[in-house]
């Protein structure tokens, strides 16, 4: 398999696990988890968190998916357990344990089969697709990604349709048969663009550009990938940017550009080593020591290719350590050292035989007829050296680069005619749209018109109301000017009565005070007759009283006594007016 396809195929996967970016919404997770008491919520949070450290920390990621699945057994609540698998088996598959990766991703196949979970069904036949090309098994590659494709296009999920279709590609482009991989490419970036996925189509691209890194078109592989690097860039996708370093490295390594190439492939390094990832790591350090190779740095070469393979065999990738050991092979080649560049030559090419890979069975045969040839052993250098023109032929001849050639021109084509299609429908649809806008633009003139005659109305009505109001106001004006004229007189009237009852007011109280003054004196007469009437008028007649009873016992003659009886009579009749007079005087001094 092609160096590129690893990382590729990474990506691929990652289509299907979501995966929060950011620290702050890892703690988002752990929060809701702590304060969630639904248990199915509670799952669901499990499982994210699980996909999360996925490809962070792989404790982490069994300790959630492991939680998620006790939980979701003990409700129950199904689902989640297929994702929470899901996890664990693309886990182990990152850090290299490839048959327990594929055991877990069996795993996930049966149970959602079992409990009806066709997305998660799908999903697990991808993970061992995945696996089966690490492995370097091209023949479970096909049936697996076929098998999940089969199942996606009868869920209609376009989205992962179009990545399965990616996936095939890399297969086909991998064992040579470049014109399936480019139908397969160019279908799922069709897909890719009515769907609007952008990181899809980033996938896209850059297997386009491995297509044509295979078939020498450096220049058009480098486009490729500069415009998947591109939408990674605007994406942030970091860990999706050090896929496109590691290919644009490659190109600039075919181009002997050797620094440029190590610079490309040291920042893949470093994401990768900050990623965890041990593949991608195996795979950076590989191509840093072909290019130490390539500068004649033997040594540092063999370092950086010893450690990819000792990685490589590590996680039981025989498929992916052909690439180191072709490299090593090669340098023991170039410094003489011919047993053991037949030794790491022939595991080489013994391994890409079994795994049906063209690419590194051609290098390998390549090397060992230069290695032979130059021993002076002839029988075996051209035996190699069939093998090398028997394979190339298989992978490039001419009737297959014009059927790939004849395959981008009709894409290309029905691209055009999509585009003419498409400006035709655009000019129609801005033809009817202008119609549409004149249409709008008469109605809304006929409604500013009517409001302008509304308005106008109301102003005529307004200003007919406003004259008859301003008309009234004047007459009313008159009317109250006259009326402040009467009220005017009025007050001056009555400023002149008030002065006339002033003067009169002023005559009365001096002639008050003179009466007052008169009742006074005849008030101060009357009591000094009252005084002399009760002291002295009736002293008086008190006296005479008393001589009456003194002498009404003496005895008269008749006509005396007639008399004297007139007289008693006076005497009483004068006593009385006298009380009668002093009740009436009972006016008292002042004291």
């Amino acid at each position: 398999m092609n160096r590129f396809f690893y990382p590729l195929f990474i990506l691929i996967a990652s289509l299907f696990i979501v995966v929060p970016s950011q620290a702050n919404e890892l703690d988002s997770l752990k929060i809701q988890l702590e304060s969630t008491n639904n248990p199915e919520e509670k799952v669901d949070l499990l499982v994210e968190l699980a996909s999360a450290y996925s490809q962070k920390d792989s404790a982490l990621t069994f300790q959630y998916a492991q939680e998620a699945i006790g939980l979701a057994k003990s409700i129950p609540y199904l689902k989640p357990i297929a994702r929470a698998k899901y996890q664990m088996g693309w886990n182990l598959m990152l850090r290299g344990y490839l048959n327990e990766a594929a055991q877990v991703f069996q795993q996930v196949v049966d149970f959602s089969e079992e409990n009806g979970f066709p997305k998660w069904q799908a999903n697990g036949f991808n993970g061992l697709g995945i696996v089966y090309a690490y492995k370097g098994e091209i023949e479970n590659q096909l049936k697996y990604f076929h098998r999940s494709l089969e199942i996606r296009e009868e869920i209609g999920d376009a989205k992962s349709i179009s990545a399965a279709y990616i996936s095939l590609g890399n297969v086909y482009s991998d064992i040579g048969e470049l014109d399936k991989a480019l139908d397969y490419y160019l279908k799922s970036l069709d897909l890719k663009k009515e769907l609007g996925d952008q990181y899809g189509m980033s996938l896209c691209y850059n297997g386009l550009g491995i297509l044509h890194y295979r078939l020498g078109n450096l220049e058009k592989a480098a486009d490729y990938h500069k415009q998947s690097l591109q939408i990674k860039i605007d994406l942030g996708d970091v860990n999706g940017q050090a896929y496109s370093f590691n290919n644009l490295g490659a190109i600039f390594q075919k181009e002997g550009k050797y620094d440029l190439a190590l610079d490309n492939f040291q920042n893949t390094l470093a994401i990768r080593l900050k990623a965890q990832d041990q593949r991608g790591i195996a795979i950076s350090l590989n191509n840093i020591g072909a290019v130490y190779n390539l500068q004649g740095d033997y040594p540092e070469a063999l370092d950086y290719m010893n450690q990819a393979l000792e990685m490589y065999q590590k996680m039981d990738a025989k498929q992916s350590s052909t690439y180191p050991l072709l490299g090593i092979g090669n340098i023991y080649l170039k410094t003489k050292e011919y047993d053991l560049a037949e030794e790491y030559l022939m595991q080489a090419l013994s391994i890409s035989q079994a795994a049906g890979l063209v690419d590194n069975s051609l290098g390998s045969a390549q090397r060992l007829y230069e290695l032979y040839k130059t021993k002076g052993d002839l029988k075996e250098a051209l035996r190699y050296h069939e093998m090398f023109k028997e394979l190339n032929d298989s992978i490039f001849n001419s009737q297959q680069a014009e059927r790939i050639a004849q395959l981008e021109l009709n894409y290309h084509f029905e691209q055009e005619r999509d585009s003419i299609s498409n400006s035709m429908l655009q000019e129609r649809l801005l033809l009817t749209n202008e119609i549409e806008q004149r249409r709008r633009f008469e109605i809304a003139g006929g409604i500013v018109l009517l409001l302008l005659l509304l308005l106008i109305a109301s102003l005529y009505f307004y200003l007919r109301l406003k004259v008859k109001a301003n008309r009234q106001l004047a007459e009313l004006s008159v009317d109250l000017k006259e009326k402040n004229k009467e009220i005017t007189a009025q007050h001056r009237e009555i400023l002149i009565q008030s002065e006339e009852i002033k003067v009169l007011n002023e005559r009365l109280e001096k002639k008050l005070g003179e009466s007052i003054q008169e009742l006074s004196h005849i008030d101060g007469k009357l009591s000094d007759y009252a005084y002399y009437n009760s002291h002295e008028i009736r002293a008086q007649t008190a006296r005479l009283q008393g001589l009456i009873q003194l002498i009404d016992g003496h005895s008269f003659e008749e006509e005396d006594r007639a008399l004297f009886e007139e007289i008693k009579v006076c005497s009483k009749n004068l006593n009385e007016i006298t009380v009668k007079v002093n009740d009436l005087l009972q006016y008292k001094k002042p004291e």
